[in-house]
């Protein structure tokens, strides 16, 4: 009986003090700090924003494997210098957008630069996070899928993932937000 306790308690401090829960962290590019974690539905999320040239809405969409961040399909509503028209399986039109799905790229961490004039906001199939909350003004991000221990969740999820950022207004309509 005192061995299954000393196993039950080894294990118990091994949760709480290894990394083990993915989330995924909006950091600050320069300092490195989280600003803050979202938990995402079904390993996806998705970036939304308007293009700074052609002011019309963009759309990325991720899904997280493996502690790496996968682009998967990307819709925009113009074609335009940068657009992303050699890759993925399959390029269609639906309700006025242009899709492009397969891309599969994989990524360490997503480098993001956000501006009050973009609107950037990150869908997590949840909720609706607008990054210019999180981060005002013209800032680097990075958007990385890192593990936590289990208070470190626990914290983020109560704390930081519930509160305040969220909003479910919908995307600007394009050349709005000039």
């Amino acid at each position: 009986m005192r061995n299954k306790s000393i196993v039950v308690a080894v294990v118990m401090l091994a949760l709480w003090f290894i990394p083990l829960v993915p989330i995924l962290a909006i950091k600050d590019q320069d300092t490195g700090k989280i600003l803050t974690a979202v938990f995402t539905q079904n390993n996806t999320f998705s970036l939304e924003w308007i293009h700074s040239v052609e002011l019309e809405p963009w759309q990325e969409t991720y899904r997280l494997a493996d502690g790496k961040i996968k682009l998967t399909e990307t819709r925009f509503k113009a074609f335009g210098a940068g657009s992303p028209v050699n890759e993925g399986d399959e390029i269609f039109f639906k309700d006025g957008w242009i899709v492009i799905r397969g891309i599969n790229r994989e990524l360490d961490f997503l480098p993001l630069t956000i501006s009050p004039r973009s609107g950037h906001r990150l869908d997590t199939g949840r909720k609706v996070l607008l990054l210019q909350d999180v981060a005002p003004g013209d800032r680097n991000l990075i958007i990385e899928q890192v593990k936590v221990n289990l208070p470190r969740a626990v914290y983020y999820r109560i704390f930081i993932a519930g509160v305040t950022y969220w909003c479910q207004a919908p995307m600007p309509v394009s050349g709005t937000n000039k």
